[in-house]
Formats: C-alpha cells, structure tokens, sequence
C-alpha cells in the first residue's frame, strides 16, 4: 500500500529553483561532477542500452542530491541505488524516454532518406537534357516529401515533448524517495506535474539555457552545469512535495518553505 503523499499545486519558482540548486551541491560539488560524468555516460553514450539505464541510473542521482538536501552523508556508490530499484526505475525510464526515442528514429530516417537519394541519383542514365530532368524530378519530389514529413513530424514531437516532460517531470525522483509502484509513481507524478506545469516549463528553459552556457565552453562546461541541472530540479520536486524532515537544516522550516502557501495540498492515495 502507497504512503499517504501530499503534493503542492502552482508551487515551482524556476528562479529559487536554479540559486537553490547550486547552493545545494556547491559542499560537495565536484563529487556531483563525477556522479553526473558517469550518469551522462551510462545514458547518452550506449546506443540503445542507455535507454534501460536511465531510470536507474537518475533515481540513484536524486536519491544522493536528496540526502545532501537533509544533510546526510553522501559519497559516489550512491549513484547505484536506483538499481535497487531496478523494474520500476528501467520501466519508467523506457516511458519517460519516448520523446528521445522518436528523435532518434526520426534521426536514422532522415540519414536513410538521404542515403536513398544519393543511391538513386547515381543510376541515372546519360541521355538527353530532358529525360535526365524527368528521370530525376520523381526522386526530388520522393526526397522533398520525405523532408516536408520530417518536418512535421519534429514539430509534433516538440509539442509532445513538451508535454510529456511536465507528465513525468517527478515521476523518478519520486521513485527514489518512496516505494512506490510504477502505476502509482506515473499517476501521482502526472497530477502533480500539470498542477505545476507553468513552474515547470519556466525551469525548463532556464535549465535549457544552463545546458546551453555549459557546452558553448568547449563542451566540457557541460559536465559542469549538469549538477546544477539536477539540483534545480529536485529543489522543484521539494516544492512539490514538501520533506516531513526539515530540509537544509534542523530548524522548522519557515511557513512559505519549498512552496507551501502556494495552492491547496492534494492528497494521494
């Protein structure tokens, strides 16, 4: 049976949610740069294995940023926790990773376009001026449709993306706080998103635009803002779903922490 979770409605600052981030892993920051390296190749560098490890390998990210938030000890093994939870954590990641599948499908598709475009111009027949150009014109209008399609098709998968992103924006740092079942992790971080998804999508761009800054610096920037990324997002999670154990410190948190007047709680459960 599901733990009773309370979730915030319209709770996402995206600006305290960059600054809180960084102040959040700055103690042990360069552990999260190796934690984040390794994350980054285990889930973008192993063609079709990375999408079974992305589930795992982020819970066990947010489960360490959530024990640095608490104040816990914290070392570099804890990025394997999500392992532990290994079905749950791989299938979530597998449906959370549809947006990046379709791209990369439609990736290889528009290599096969062009491939199929450079194989049939080779076989044209030298006669005259205007059957080359009768012979050629079915392949223009085949690869300029294939283009046009392929345009759409990344629009589409834009807007889906985007939607799909504030579904299971919490759904795995969820996964690495409680025991919950994949119905029940979906569910619960659904409603949650889209009771935030302006906060969401606001934090989006402004993590995109930290992505951005980190790879115009020789690409290597790009490990170093990946920790910020992820600390931003789990002090979005925090002002979702707010911590019965008095994050940061041990004082009582302060009336407005992590969201609170914001919104009626929403019960799970």
């Amino acid at each position: 049976m599901s733990p009773n979770i309370q979730f915030n409605s319209g709770a996402v600052r995206a600006g305290d949610c960059i600054s809180d981030g960084l102040a959040i892993i700055q103690p042990n920051y360069f552990l999260y740069v190796g934690i984040c390296l390794l994350a980054f190749i285990l889930t973008g560098c192993i063609p079709i294995l990375n999408y079974f490890l992305l589930g795992p390998v982020s819970v066990g990210v947010y489960y360490a940023i959530n024990r640095q938030m608490r104040n816990e000890p914290v070392d570099f093994g804890m990025m394997f926790k999500g392992f532990e939870k290994f079905v749950p954590a791989m299938v979530i990641g597998l449906i959370t990773a549809i947006p990046q599948i379709a791209g990369d499908v439609l990736q290889y598709t528009a290599r096969f376009a062009q491939i199929f475009a450079g194989m049939s111009s080779s076989h044209e027949t030298d006669t005259n001026y205007f059957a080359q150009n009768m012979q050629g014109f079915p392949e223009f209008a085949l690869s300029g449709g294939i283009i046009a399609i392929i345009i759409i098709f990344v629009i589409l998968i834009f807007i889906f993306a985007i939607a799909w992103g504030i579904t299971f924006y919490f759904t795995l740092p969820l996964l690495s706080e409680y025991d919950l079942s994949i119905g029940e992790a979906v569910s619960l971080g659904a409603r949650a998103g889209w009771a935030n998804w302006s906060g969401i999508f606001v934090l989006s761009i402004f993590q995109g635009l930290v992505m951005i800054a980190g790879a115009l610096l020789l690409c290597i920037g790009l490990f170093f803002v990946l920790p910020i990324v992820y600390g931003s997002k789990m002090v979005a999670y925090r002002q979702v779903f707010p911590d019965n154990q008095n994050l940061f410190n041990n004082e009582p948190p302060r009336p407005d922490a992590y969201g609170g007047t914001y919104g009626m709680p929403q019960k799970f459960g």
